[in-house]
Formats: C-alpha cells, sequence, structure tokens
C-alpha cells in the first residue's frame, strides 16, 4: 500500500484529494491546525473504508510542523505522495499591517511547503514520489486586498519551478496546480471533485512544474 501526507487539510480541496487518492488505495496521512475538524475528516474517510492517520499542527510553527509530517511518514507505509495544500487566505493589504503578520502567512502558505519538503525528501526520494503543491490565480493575478496570499502562492508557483530539476534528479516529481478560479462545490469547472481529478492525473502522469486549472 502507498500513502499520501496532506498537510493543510480540511473541507474542499484537500477533502477531495484525499478521497481521491484513498480510493485508489491510498493510505492518507492528514495534518492541520484544527483537532475537531481532522478527527470529523477522518472519521468521514474511515467510513469510506480509507486508512487514515492524523496529527494537529499550526502551519506556521515549522518545528511543530515537521515533527508532525516526520510522525506521519512514520506511522504510514510507503509515503510516496506530499500535497501541500495550507493556506492563509485572509484579506491583508501589505502596507496597513504589521510586517509580523505577512510574515506569518508566509509561514503557512510558503515556508511551511519548503520545511516539510526538507523533512520529508529522503522517504520520497526512496519511495519515487510525487510532491503536489496547491497553487492559485493570485501567482499571475495578484491582489493588494490579498496581499499575503498572492506572494505566497507566488512563491509555491516559484518553489516549483526552481526545485524541478533538482528533485528531478533525486526520483522525485514536483508540480504545482494553480487552480485559476474561486472553489466552489457548484462550478462546474472550479468544483473540489474536479479539481482533485486534476492532481491524480498530476501525479499519475508525471506532470510539469506548474500546471494551470
Amino acid at each position: 500500500m502507498k500513502s499520501i501526507i496532506i498537510v493543510g487539510a480540511g473541507e474542499g480541496i484537500s477533502k477531495a484529494v484525499a478521497i481521491k487518492f484513498g480510493k485508489e488505495g491510498f493510505s492518507v496521512g492528514l495534518v492541520s491546525r484544527n483537532g475537531a475538524k481532522l478527527e470529523k475528516l477522518s472519521e468521514e474517510l474511515k467510513e469510506l473504508g480509507i486508512n487514515t492517520e492524523y496529527l494537529v499542527a499550526d502551519a506556521s510553527n515549522l518545528v511543530e510542523l515537521r515533527k508532525a509530517t516526520k510522525e506521519l511518514a512514520a506511522a504510514l507505509p510507503n509515503l510516496e505522495v506530499l500535497h501541500y495544500n495550507a493556506a492563509s487566505l485572509r484579506p491583508l493589504y501589505l502596507l496597513d499591517n504589521d510586517v509580523s503578520e505577512v510574515v506569518k502567512d508566509l509561514h503557512v502558505g510558503l515556508f511551511g511547503a519548503i520545511a516539510v519538503i526538507q523533512e520529508l525528501k529522503a522517504t520520497l526520494s526512496d519511495n519515487r514520489g510525487t510532491i503536489l503543491l496547491t497553487g492559485g490565480g493570485f501567482a499571475d493575478y495578484p491582489s493588494a486586498e490579498y496581499g499575503s496570499v498572492s506572494l505566497a502562492k507566488a512563491g509555491i508557483k516559484n518553489l516549483a519551478l526552481q526545485l524541478r530539476s533538482p528533485l528531478l534528479e533525486d526520483d522525485i516529481s514536483i508540480t504545482a496546480i494553480s487552480v485559476n478560479g474561486r472553489v466552489d462545490p457548484d462550478d462546474p469547472k472550479h468544483n473540489p471533485t474536479s479539481i482533485s481529478n486534476v492532481f491524480w492525473d498530476a501525479y499519475s502522469g508525471k506532470a510539469e512544474a506548474v500546471m494551470h486549472y
């Protein structure tokens, strides 16, 4: 059995990805800061017959995040996929907020991804693994109203582009999937289930560094 760890687990894209990979035979590891929501999601996945483990960790705390993902990787069989989905989606105009608030959001949306990749790189390399990053349209169309998440999504795109070649040398594929639209269950294109299929295609087809959807 293979496994996937999803950082930033909750409703929406991450839940749909968990269900998609779980139905394809993956064990699923979940990380989020909200223990109650994690427990609920874990129970929902188990009801679908999906083997699930979870740990609570705040993505803004990189030490805590690395510890949780390391423990999950040890508890799960054959970790093959990392999905980094954490982001701080709050409105934040850069010039009206203390820089520490911007940095906190970047810890969640970007620096956490780097920390987890560092932590799991050896295991993913051993298993010829895949890193999937949730990107967004803010990377190409930044918003002053959502200043910090715009910076984070630009960083996620850049991260995938710059790490693509060196990670391939370690037998790891990395792809940032830029979801260019508001995620809505009723949207014919940008609904969580359709987006999860794009993540599956990126995994199974070893896609390019950046995919736009």
